[in-house]
């Protein structure tokens, strides 16, 4: 594993080794824990009423978005790295929320640490994913490293110790969209150290003006590599950025009241006449950690384009209000009227 894990955080290693570093993983914790996401039928998600969780053979095979993987565990490592520096002689605490049957974003970096340097405890809604991991820690003799490994209603969530250093989520979906991880940070943002690190530090999510259109259509373009690119790039380049709606970090609790269902947001205003860009999209960055950053380029699932199709065109003179949506299957709401 430590082979592995050294190429894919290498900023020189090229993708194709990348993938095949990734592949290799997953086939050996696949072949461990009997999990594999490919089978015909996967299990349907667990939904609870704040939202919808992975099932643990659809989780494990998170690992394969390369992308995703290799720049998480790339932000992981560096924030790691930092906490050692700022407590040194201290253990660094890490809590995972929602590992899922791998825990893939902080057990390929075990081998990299000691066990006097970092203490890890695992909370995931599903047991069959902690009995999983369990076969995988004992496999690769990890005990040492874990303090807790639970399989809990992640809100249900109290801390009894000092606080986290690090506290990873990983219920992650584009826009904030179906996947509790704005209620999650909400809920273990409390339990970070003052120095502590959110994995991911930030996600914003955008609102712009698109012709949805072209937007969609170089996603199904059969034209080569060179075509899709220039669709791509003007698709992209006709947009009209509109504002910043939400951006999700750890100082939540001091931002935003949860007492509600719905988080009201901003308002905007279109004052100018949209002609055929007039379609209401929806856009996500993620700041991992530091300057490591997930964003639409990087053409992973968590940071595609997001669309309503219940909201009207958008035309001059009329005010859009967003708002976010904890309960039942979390996302933005967003309001359209006449000026």
């Amino acid at each position: 594993m430590k082979n592995e894990i050294v190429k894919i955080l290498n900023e020189e290693t090229n993708y194709t080794e990348i993938k095949n570093s990734i592949d290799s993983l997953y086939h050996d914790f696949s072949s461990i824990t009997k999990l594999d996401c490919k089978l015909e039928r996967p299990e349907p998600a667990t939904i609870l009423n704040y939202g919808s969780f992975l099932s643990p053979q659809t989780s494990a095979g998170s690992i394969l978005n390369y992308v995703r993987t290799t720049k998480f565990l790339r932000g992981i490592k560096k924030g790691i790295d930092y906490q050692l520096n700022i407590n040194k002689g201290k253990k660094v605490k890490i809590l995972y929320v929602g590992s899922g049957p791998f825990a893939d974003l902080i057990l390929p970096l075990i081998p990299l640490y000691l066990n006097t340097q970092i203490e890890l405890s695992i909370i995931d809604l599903h047991q069959k994913s902690i009995e999983a991991l369990n076969l995988l820690i004992s496999h690769y003799g990890f005990e040492n490293y874990f303090k807790k490994i639970e399989a809990i209603d992640p809100l249900t969530f109290e801390n009894s110790g000092d606080n986290y250093d690090l506290i990873i989520i990983d219920h992650l979906q584009k826009a904030l969209s179906v996947e509790p991880q704005v209620a999650l940070t909400h809920h273990f943002s409390q339990f970070l150290s003052s120095e502590g690190i959110l994995i991911p530090e930030e996600v914003k999510v955008s609102a712009a003006l698109a012709n949805l259109s072209n937007e969609l259509s170089f996603t199904r373009s059969k034209w080569g590599d060179f075509w899709l690119k220039v669709k791509r790039n003007h698709a992209i380049s006709s947009r009209k950025i509109l504002n910043d709606i939400f951006i999700l970090k750890k100082e939540i609790r001091e931002s935003f009241n949860f007492e509600n269902s719905n988080i009201e947001l901003s308002k905007t205003t279109v004052k100018d006449k949209t002609g055929k860009i007039n379609d209401l999209i929806l856009l996500t960055e993620i700041k991992i950690y530091d300057d490591i950053i997930l964003s639409e380029e990087d053409e992973t699932g968590i940071t595609k384009l997001y669309f309503d199709r219940d909201v009207p065109p958008i035309e001059k003179r009329m005010e859009i209000s967003f708002s976010y949506r904890l309960e039942c299957s979390p996302r933005f709401l967003m309001k359209v009227t006449k000026i």
